[in-house]
Formats: C-alpha cells, sequence, structure tokens
C-alpha cells in the first residue's frame, strides 16, 4: 500500500502538520525556516520555534558514522516541550514535539512526533486507526537500556511507520503541587503524587532510506532510540 498524494507542509509551530500524506520532498528550511535560527555563543545552532508558552528550542546535529566519522544524515531534535502545543498530527492524534532526519543536502526523510501523555484507551484507538487504514501492524517488545517498549510498525510501499509505547512511572521526576489564595499568591508547596501514564513515540520514514537508517551500526540518540 502507498498513499495516494501527498501534501506539503508550513513552518512547524505556526500550522500543525499532517503526517497522514507527508511530502518527503519537503526541505528543512521549509519546516524550519532562516528566521527561526540562532547561533549560540558555543557555534551550534539552535532554532526558536513558537509555542503555546512562548518558543521552544530544537537542535541541529550531524549523525556521524562510528567507524569512519562521515557524517551520514542530519537530525532536528526537541529540546523543550510544552504538552499544550500541537506541531503534528496523524489519524486524528496530535503530537506535542518533532524530530526530524535529513539528507545532507536538507531533504527530510524522517518525520518524528512525540506524545508527553496519554491513556491506555488513547494508545489502544490510534493503533486501532492506524490499523484500519493499513491493515495489521508488525508488533515487537523492545527495550532501550533499562526502559521497555512496545513497537509497532506499518509497512507500506513508499514509506514505513512506527510507533513506540513505554511506560513511565515518573519515578525520575521531581513534582510539586501549589496552592494560591484569590489574589493569586503562593499559599503552600508540596511534593506531588507521581503518577504512571503512557508516553508514545511516532516515526514516518521514507521507504527509499529505511535500510540504511534503521541500520543497527548507525547511532541514534533523542527520541530516535525508539525507533527499532
Amino acid at each position: 500500500m502507498s498513499l495516494g498524494c501527498t501534501s506539503k507542509p508550513g513552518p512547524l509551530g505556526e500550522k500543525t502538520i499532517e503526517l497522514d500524506d507527508f511530502d518527503f520532498s519537503t526541505s528543512i528550511s521549509e519546516i524550519l525556516p532562516e528566521r527561526y535560527k540562532k547561533n549560540t555563543e558555543y557555534g551550534y545552532e539552535i532554532y526558536l520555534v513558537p509555542s503555546v508558552s512562548g518558543e521552544n528550542v530544537y537542535e541541529r546535529d550531524s549523525c556521524r558514522s562510528y567507524s569512519t566519522d562521515e557524517v551520514l544524515w542530519i537530525e532536528y531534535r526537541h529540546g523543550m516541550r510544552s504538552w499544550t502545543d500541537e506541531y503534528l498530527s496523524m489519524a486524528g492524534r496530535t503530537f506535542n514535539a518533532a524530530n526530524f532526519a535529513t539528507t545532507l543536502d536538507g531533504r527530510i526523510f524522517v518525520v518524528s512526533g512525540f506524545i508527553d501523555e496519554l491513556t491506555q484507551a488513547e494508545n489502544d484507538d490510534f493503533i486501532a486507526q492506524l490499523s484500519k487504514r493499513y491493515g495489521e501492524p508488525e508488533h515487537t517488545k523492545n527495550s532501550f537500556f533499562i526502559e521497555d517498549y512496545d513497537l509497532y510498525t506499518w509497512t507500506l510501499e513508499d514509506r514505513t511507520l512506527k510507533y513506540a509505547v513505554a511506560t513511565t512511572d515518573e519515578s525520575n521526576a521531581v513534582k510539586f503541587e501549589v496552592e494560591r489564595n484569590e489574589a493569586g499568591e503562593l499559599t503552600d508547596i508540596r511534593p506531588g503524587e507521581r503518577e504512571t501514564h503512557l508516553q508514545s513515540y511516532f516515526f514516518v520514514i521514507d521507504a527509499a532510506w529505511k535500510e540504511r537508517f534503521l541500520a543497527s551500526g548507525h547511532p541514534r540518540s533523542g527520541d530516535f532510540v525508539f525507533c527499532k
């Protein structure tokens, strides 16, 4: 199965980018335009992406071969996120953070979305929606260091869809609950209760780059570690 027609997105943060028919001829400059770019005092590039909460930082990084130090592709990864943003969408589900991998000349071949928190019912519905469109996925149980996750894969003619779901108990998070009076003044602060919920990572991969991108000998970081 392949998708019938594709759509060109606009700049990240200005309008939700639909992944249902993402066009892989899209350049990263269309997603992260020059006006988003800032050069840090340390010499590397960041992008300040519009957010409901102000701006979110996205970082540019070169993915290099372990053996030759050759630059294989370029990654653009979220460094900050706000749960209220709706940067990407797929099958009716929105994602509050995004990542991109591009060729050396800037053509996008992987788009990735992240959901900070969702319920089991929301997770099951998303899988059902994709399965209705593309058939039953391949389901594997994987792990990255100490984190286990379920990975669902739909292989189409022109792209591969991957959906990773991990359970977090917030054991490494520090949470606080605050109370304020009618004037908005802080009256109490106390430790918050940690909760167990799901986090999800969604990937759309250009078929022409699938084998190279998923090769076991190539490094990956950020959300991309959940891609295989």
